[in-house]
């Protein structure tokens, strides 16, 4: 149905599995069914960059009660990523050949993209991921983006001026992915529908990809993987160790009576 009808919900997870943060987005004035495909935040409250069917959009002031977004480019968009505060998303639109593009620093209004991924114009992209591999090259440097219509991996180097391609992989049927960076190596985790992968590309910047995509998981009956993201847990702090230790002494004590 439409936002007019039913008001689409952005939320936000704490480690404990409860919603911390969540806004309705009302969109007065956009009457087609509209599907949100993806969402990003620098802080996970203050502000909101979405992907829909028909639209990339901001939301600066979430809100429980409802609000509304702004366009900043009419595009049937898969998903959007913030990197180093610059806005990218991914397409499926079969009018241009940009299946990734960036829209600059935190745009709040309607802004022309620069393409990053270039591709025929009946190829989407899906999942992406972004890295800083290479310290001479200012901010993100290696991409890599799951082409869905070719079922491909494909990786990409920027050498400072152009998004050069690093070749491609089978991508496994997967559709969406993220990643993990260790020195040149990136770990990526995808996932299909049925399917949990992970792939392994030691080569490091600006070099061919290397490795290829391997199951981890499936899904159970009834059920099916989506999006997939990775985030830090945090260590325990000096009072929780020291806690811990107290209560490692007492149960030794205890043990020796």
């Amino acid at each position: 149905d439409t936002y007019t009808t039913t008001a689409r919900l952005i939320a936000t997870m704490g480690l404990a599995g409860t919603l911390t943060t969540y806004s309705m987005i009302n969109d007065n004035g956009v009457t087609t069914a509209n599907t949100i495909r993806s969402a990003t935040s620098v802080d996970g409250s203050s502000a909101f960059w979405v992907s829909t069917s028909t639209r990339v959009s901001y939301m600066g002031s979430p809100s429980v009660l409802g609000s509304g977004t702004v366009q900043i480019d009419a595009r049937n968009s898969r998903q959007v990523n913030l990197k180093d505060n610059i806005l990218y998303a991914s397409n499926g639109s079969t009018s241009i050949t940009g299946k990734v593009q960036s829209y600059g620093t935190l745009p709040t209004g309607a802004t022309s993209p620069t393409a990053v991924v270039t591709l025929g114009t009946a190829d989407a992209v899906n999942g992406f991921a972004l890295f800083d591999l290479d310290a001479g090259v200012a901010g993100a440097d290696t991409l890599y983006a799951l082409s869905t219509v070719e079922n491909l991996l494909r990786k990409y180097s920027f050498d400072g001026t152009s998004w050069l391609s690093s070749g491609s992989i089978s991508a496994g049927g997967a559709v969406n992915l993220a990643g993990t960076a260790s020195g040149g190596t990136v770990t990526l985790y995808l996932t299909s529908g049925s399917t949990l992968s992970t792939e392994t590309d030691s080569s490091g910047y600006n070099a061919s990809i290397t490795g290829a995509v391997s199951s981890l998981t499936t899904a159970g009956a009834n059920t099916a993987f989506r999006g997939i993201g990775l985030f830090a847990v945090p260590e325990p702090g000096t009072a929780t160790l020291g806690l811990l230790g107290l209560l490692a002494l007492a149960v030794c004590r205890r043990a020796r009576r």
